[in-house]
């Protein structure tokens, strides 16, 4: 509860202060949050456990990423990807136990924006990394997502961070479609 009132007294300045003040409290709450992660269905998850249609598979593998994007996607994200997905389904309780029923997560990276110019002076640096993510049960297309890892502020800028963002989408994802647990 605590946390909630901090959050919201912090997103009040940032919507009353203007100027630098206002850019202080926003990188301060971006060090916070980190990187952001937004998912949008293409292809909705079939078949599965009632409560969830992931609720059949306790393990979850990243394979390396395809790269079409116009501007080269670091090799760091797609080798930092896996570490940070591994520890944020172990932060919402979801199993990834080896031995056990596999969602194979596979995807391609579509764009690539990093921070640079005037721009990002003036108005804080924008970086993001667009992913078309599939996910599957052995061959079988189980579901598909579009996934944005994002940030706005400079605490966050760099390759491990997108990847992060990244991360946050999918494991999103797999939470909103997974069985509660306790």
């Amino acid at each position: 509860m605590k946390r909630v009132i901090v959050i919201l007294m912090l997103l009040s300045c940032l919507s009353l202060t203007t100027g630098c003040v206002g850019r202080a409290i926003k990188e301060g709450f971006g060090a916070a949050t980190g990187a952001k992660g937004v998912a949008t269905i293409s292809k909705p998850f079939m078949g599965g456990a009632p409560g969830g249609p992931l609720g059949l598979f306790q393990r979850f593998v990243v394979e390396p990423f395809a790269d079409q994007s116009p501007t080269p996607v670091p090799s760091e994200v797609n080798r930092r990807l896996p570490g940070h997905l591994a520890r944020m389904l172990m932060d919402k309780k979801i199993p990834n136990r080896p031995g056990t029923r596999t969602l194979t997560i596979r995807g391609t990276f579509i764009y690539y924006e990093a921070s640079g110019g005037a721009a990002s002076q003036v108005f804080g640096p924008f970086e993001e990394v667009i992913a078309k993510v599939r996910f599957y049960d052995g061959r079988k297309l189980v579901g598909e997502a579009t996934c944005v890892g994002r940030t706005k502020e400079s605490v966050n800028m760099g390759p491990d961070k997108k990847a992060q963002g990244l991360a946050k989408a999918i494991v999103g994802l797999i939470d909103k479609h997974y069985p509660k647990r306790d």
